[in-house]
Parts: C-alpha cells; structure tokens; sequence
C-alpha cells in the first residue's frame, strides 16, 4: 500500500510538471515545428533533466541555500533576461526562410530549455514544495523516495512526449506564412513570459 502511495504522488506531481504550459511548452512547440521532432524530443529533454536535478538538489537540503540571500533574485534575473533573449532572437529569425530539416540539427534546443527551466525559480519552489511533501508524509525510506522519483518522471516524459507528437502534428498542418506567425506568436510569450517572471521576481525578492 505504502508503494501505490508512493507511485499516486509521483503520477500527480508529474502531470502537473508535463501539462503545465509555460516558456518551455512554447520553446519545445516551436523547436519541432520549426526545426524537427528529434529537436522536439532534445528540447524536452533538458526540461526532464532541469527538474530531475533540482528535485534531487531540493532532497538532498541544497534547497535551503538556494532560499538564502537573494539567491531566487539573480535566478529569476537571469531566467527572464534569457527568455526576452530567446524570445527577440526567434522575432529576428522569423524573416529567415526555413532551412532543410538535415542541416538544423543542434544541442542548442536542449540548452535553451534546460537553462530556461532551471533559472525559473517558481519552477524551484515547486520541486522544494514537492520534496516538503514527501518529507510531510513522515517516511525517509529510500525505497520510498526511488518509487516517487520514477513514478514523477515517468509521468512527465510521457507527457513531455505526447508534447512533442502533438506538436508534429502541428507541423503538418502549419505551412508557409503559418509558421512565421507562429514564430512571431512563440517570441511574444517568451518576451511576456521573460518580462513577467521579471516582476513576479521582484515581487517575491
């Protein structure tokens, strides 16, 4: 019983991680429509690998020194900051003609969304509100905490999957004109997102 426990909160904080549409979503959406589903599939994978280190950071007390002296600050800083980067440089790009899919392979996807993901430091207080949760439920076993982990990222890159096919299937239908637009659409939230997580930053700080 103490397993499908384990495994329910798992499931449930990784659908919140893999449904929730943030600057990632739209990075990982244009990244396969624009580019391909391999860079799709890179793209998710540094937001998997993002939270996997801070849900291991978070667990093993690294946590509470992030908390510490405006540490939150210069993370949302520099998240925002990367996010109106990355959100200009595709406004830029929009004009470019698309290039063949076999020239526009890259790790740069996977960079952006693992930088993006991990300088987002609500995306810190959800995993270190996680762990909190674990640590509430009064058991320290490791087995415990192995049974949550898989079943959290799992769950995630399930749905981090279904993102990336759904957004191929996007790219079948969005041609032309309609890929700049959506290029142009993507680069406004990135901007909004950037300038947002700016405010909400200093809000918390």
């Amino acid at each position: 019983m103490e397993n499908l426990g384990s495994i329910y909160s798992g499931i449930s904080f990784g659908l919140i991680a893999g449904i929730s549409i943030g600057p990632t979503f739209f990075l990982i959406l244009d990244h396969t429509i624009t580019r391909s589903r391999t860079q799709g599939f890179l793209s998710a994978a540094g937001v998997i690998l993002s939270d996997i280190l801070i849900f291991a950071l978070a667990g093993i007390g690294l946590a509470q020194f992030i908390e510490q002296d405006n540490i939150f600050f210069y993370f949302g800083l520099g998240g925002s900051i990367m996010l109106m980067i990355i959100g200009l440089s595709l406004l830029i790009n929009t004009k470019k003609h698309l290039l063949p899919l076999s020239h526009k392979y890259s790790s740069l996807p996977f960079l952006q969304c693992f930088l993006v993901n991990t300088l987002n430091p609500f995306n810190w207080l959800y995993w270190i509100m996680a762990q909190g949760v674990i640590l509430a439920s009064g058991s320290i076993k490791v087995s415990f905490n192995f049974v949550i982990f898989l079943s959290v990222f799992l769950t995630e890159t399930v749905l981090m999957t279904l993102k990336v096919f759904l957004a191929q299937n996007l790219r079948q239908i969005i041609q032309g004109k309609w890929e700049k637009i959506l290029n142009v659409i993507v680069s406004a939230v990135l901007i909004a997102s950037g300038l947002s997580l700016f405010w909400r930053t200093i809000q918390l700080c």
